[in-house]
């Protein structure tokens, strides 16, 4: 659950979950641009693949189920040079619209409800209405994929490496 002081009780909700996502953003670039300072002091050498994507996504759950489905996705998009900002604990589909479009971000990979309810997905659709940018979801039951797909919304499978592969092939669809 979220605890408040009093300090930020006077704030109104939508300026406390901006400021909550900017925080837990800002903590994650810099988190992941230390870890790409290591990453290029040690692949000084190494050269780029053609498999390399350039784009940065977000990967957030907005239901409360394990993240470990989106940490493997994470994983292997990284491989594949997509930059990965992770955001940790629930996240709304308001939330990542503001960070989407602040951060300049390609899209984002969503943790979703096995079987998403209405109001979930409305709010998957008005943030993929807002933001202009590709949202992948994933967690959700096959027979949900039509529904997924009929609000703008890319289902993925729940298979990590297969989904990874989708959401590179993608990417590098809209660079060419």
């Amino acid at each position: 659950g979220y605890s408040s002081n009093n300090a930020s009780t006077s704030m109104s909700g939508n300026a406390m979950s901006r400021d909550r996502a900017r925080s837990r953003l800002n903590s994650s670039v810099n988190s992941s641009a230390h870890n790409a300072d290591d990453d290029s002091a040690t692949n000084s050498g190494s050269e780029s693949t053609d498999s390399e994507v350039e784009a940065t996504l977000v990967l957030a759950n907005t239901v409360y189920s394990d993240d470990l489905e989106l940490l493997l996705i994470g994983i292997l998009l990284k491989q594949f040079g997509i930059r990965v900002i992770r955001l940790a604990g629930l996240t709304t589909p308001q939330e990542l619209s503001e960070l989407i479009r602040t951060q300049n971000l390609q899209g984002a990979v969503v943790g979703v409800a096995d079987t998403p309810e209405g109001n979930q997905l409305q709010s998957l659709r008005t943030l993929a209405a807002e933001t202009g940018q590709l949202i992948f979801c994933t967690g959700q039951n096959q027979t949900q994929a039509s529904a997924l797909r009929e609000r703008g919304l890319v289902p993925l499978n729940r298979d990590a490496q297969q989904d990874a592969l989708t959401v590179k092939d993608v990417l590098a669809g809209l660079n060419e």
